[in-house]
């Protein structure tokens, strides 16, 4: 396994998505232990980019990687849920499988 496959798997490296598609712009207060590990993951990250590139202004922001752990977070949450819902319809279909098996929880508990 060379050097940089072993970073990758070490640290959880993710290049940088193309920045040409479409963004909201968004703002959230977040404690500031999050901030400082956002900032290190970001230097961390663009460490990593440079060695891979050989691009010794290549650069990994913040918003990259708030954006990458959004991705990742959000395939986690969707995959506990059962499925992504593409549709109103979906959403709708999740929502009430997982009222039933709420309420099938709250009746065993009693």
């Amino acid at each position: 396994m060379g050097m940089l496959a072993y970073a990758n798997f070490a640290v959880g490296y993710f290049e940088p998505q193309e920045r040409r598609r479409r963004t909201e712009q968004i703002t959230v207060r977040i404690p500031k232990p999050i901030q400082d590990g956002l900032d290190r993951l970001a230097k961390l990250w663009t460490h990593l980019e440079r060695l891979r590139t050989e691009d010794e202004k290549a650069e990994v922001t913040v918003s990259d990687v708030v954006n990458r752990l959004l991705e990742v977070g959000l395939d986690g949450a969707w995959s506990e849920a059962g499925f992504r819902p593409k549709t109103d319809q979906e959403l709708l279909d999740l929502q009430k499988r997982a009222e039933k098996i709420l309420l099938e929880q709250q009746r065993n508990k009693k």
